[in-house]
């Protein structure tokens, strides 16, 4: 299950680098896409916030809600960037 899991947080990390921010209807259709529940994918927000990976705004908390959006975190995306770029060096 934790590979599971684990497979989903990363799926969820590469969407928010590509699309740079996800809003909370483009929530809802990455949970319909991947066929996960709402406390899922809440938890793998929070873990990837504690990792500094993404920054998360919500409208007013309540006890569960999605946020109102997700968005990258410049520190990841400069990693990312990085990655590819000597990706890019190391095949030529």
């Amino acid at each position: 299950m934790k590979e599971v899991y684990e497979e989903l947080k990363e799926k969820f990390k590469n969407t928010v680098l590509k699309e740079k921010k996800l809003s909370r209807d483009r929530l809802i259709e990455w949970i319909k896409e991947y066929s996960i529940g709402t406390l899922t994918l809440i938890a793998i927000i929070e873990d990837l916030e504690r990792e500094g990976i993404v920054k998360v705004v919500y409208d007013d908390k309540t006890l569960i809600d999605l946020p109102k959006y997700v968005k990258a975190s410049l520190k990841e995306n400069e990693k990312e960037s990085i990655k590819q770029t000597s990706a890019f060096k190391s095949t030529r």
